[in-house]
C-alpha cells in the first residue's frame, strides 16, 4: 500500500511540474521583446575530397576500419558557391564568415571579400591533433578561431539558408534557440558511428548534471508550448530521471564561444582523447555535447522541431521534394545531406539534378565569387 501511495504522489508531483512548466511557457510569451543586437559570425567547414595532395596525406593515416569514413564523408559536389549565394541573399547582416579548410580553396572563391576569413586547420587546432580528417575534432575546436565573435552559427557546407533570416532568429536576448526534446536515441540499419557519438555525449552530460534538477529548475523550458505533444517525451524522461537523448536536426546551429570554453574546462581529458582520433570513431565527442550542456544549464530559448528547417537524407529519392522546399521559401535552412544511398553509380545523375535545382534557386553570382 505504501509503495502504491508513493507512486501516486510521485505521479502527482511530476504532473504538477509538467503543467506548471506548460503554463509558464504561455506567460513568458507576454514578455517576448528580443533585445539581442550582438554581432554574429558564420563558421562553415569545407573539404575538397578530390584534392590529390590531401588524398595522399589522408591515405597515410587511413585506418583499416573505414566505417563512417567513406566517400560520403569527403565527397565534393561542386555546390559550395550556392552556399555563399544564399548567405549574400538571405543574411547580408553577417559580420564575418570563417571558412574552415585543410588548406585547399575553391577556384572561384573571391578570397579578398572583406567579410571572408580563410582559416586553415593549422591556424586554430592544437598541433597534437593534426593532421585530422575527423569533423568532430574540427568542430570541438572552433572556439579557438582567432577573431571569432562570441555568437556564431556553425554550418556544414551542405546546409543552405533558404529564406531571409535575422540574428534574432537564432538568438534571443543572448541565448541560443534550441529544440530540447528528449527523444530516445536509436541506431540505424548500417550501425554507423553517429548514434554512438550521440550516446557518448549524452552519457557524458548526464554524468555532469542531474536531469531532474535541470527540469525542476526550468520546467517552462522542458514542457514548452512550442514542442507540441512532443513535450510528453520530456515528461517520460523526467520520470525516468535521466536524459535519453536530445532532438538533433542536422542544420546550422547557434553557439556561444564561451560555452565551448566551459565544456573544455570541465571535459578536458575526455575531449583531448577524442581529438586525438584522426578519423571518426564511435567514441568521439562532437558539438552536440555543447548543445546538451547549454540545455541542461537552462541557457537556451525553446523552439519547435521544424523551427530551423528540414534535412534531406535520401537524395536519390527526395529530388522533387528538395525542389519544392527551395521554391516554397518555407524553411530557414535546408540540408542536402550526402549519405549511403548516393552510390558511385548514381552520383553523377543526382548531382546533375541538384545542380539544376540550386542554379534555378540561386542564379545570380555573389560577391564571394571571382
Amino acid at each position: 500500500m505504501n509503495s502504491l501511495l508513493e507512486l501516486f504522489r510521485y505521479w502527482c508531483h511530476t504532473e504538477s511540474v509538467y503543467w506548471s512548466g506548460y503554463v509558464k511557457s504561455f506567460l513568458k510569451k507576454k514578455n517576448n521583446k528580443n533585445l539581442f543586437e550582438e554581432p554574429v559570425d558564420f563558421v562553415v567547414t569545407w573539404v575538397d575530397g578530390n584534392d590529390p595532395e590531401w588524398k595522399r596525406e589522408k591515405e597515410n593515416y587511413l585506418p583499416f576500419d573505414k566505417k563512417g569514413n567513406g566517400n560520403a564523408r569527403y565527397r565534393e559536389w561542386g555546390h559550395f558557391l550556392y552556399w555563399f549565394r544564399a548567405v549574400e541573399r538571405y543574411a547580408p547582416w553577417v559580420r564575418k564568415i570563417h571558412l574552415v579548410t585543410w588548406g585547399h580553396l575553391p577556384s572561384w572563391l573571391n578570397t579578398e571579400h572583406p567579410k571572408l576569413n580563410i582559416v586553415k586547420h593549422s591556424d586554430f587546432i592544437p598541433r597534437e591533433y593534426l593532421p585530422t580528417y575527423n569533423s568532430t575534432v574540427i568542430e570541438m575546436n572552433l572556439h579557438r578561431i582567432e577573431g571569432l565573435s562570441e555568437y556564431f552559427i556553425y554550418f556544414n557546407d551542405d546546409m543552405y539558408l533558404s529564406k531571409p533570416v535575422l540574428p534574432k532568429d537564432f538568438f534571443f536576448n543572448g541565448l541560443p534557440k534550441y529544440c530540447a526534446i528528449a527523444y530516445p536515441l536509436r541506431n540505424y540499419r548500417y550501425n554507423g558511428p553517429f548514434v554512438h557519438q550521440q550516446l557518448s555525449a549524452v552519457g557524458m552530460v548526464n554524468g555532469c548534471f542531474n536531469f531532474s534538477e535541470s527540469v525542476e529548475k526550468n520546467p517552462e523550458l522542458w514542457f514548452n508550448r512550442n514542442y507540441g505533444y512532443d513535450r510528453r517525451y520530456n515528461l517520460f524522461a523526467y520520470r525516468d530521471g535521466y536524459l535519453p537523448g536530445l532532438y538533433f536536426s542536422h542544420l546550422g546551429v547557434p553557439f556561444r564561444k564561451s560555452d565551448f570554453e566551459v565544456v573544455w574546462s570541465v571535459l578536458q581529458t575526455e575531449l583531448d582523447e577524442s581529438c586525438l582520433h584522426k578519423f571518426r570513431t564511435s567514441y568521439d565527442l562532437f558539438h552536440y555535447v555543447v548543445t546538451l550542456w547549454e540545455v541542461m544549464q537552462g541557457d537556451f530559448v525553446p523552439v519547435g522541431v521544424d523551427y530551423y528547417g528540414r534535412k534531406f537524407g535520401t537524395l536519390s529519392k527526395d529530388l522533387h521534394e528538395i525542389d519544392k522546399a527551395f521554391a516554397s521559401s518555407k524553411y530557414k535552412m535546408i540540408c542536402l545531406n550526402d549519405s549511403i544511398d548516393v552510390t558511385e553509380q548514381n552520383f553523377t545523375n543526382i548531382k546533375k539534378n541538384l545542380d539544376e535545382i540550386l542554379q534555378r534557386t540561386f542564379p545570380n553570382k555573389s560577391m564571394f565569387e571571382l
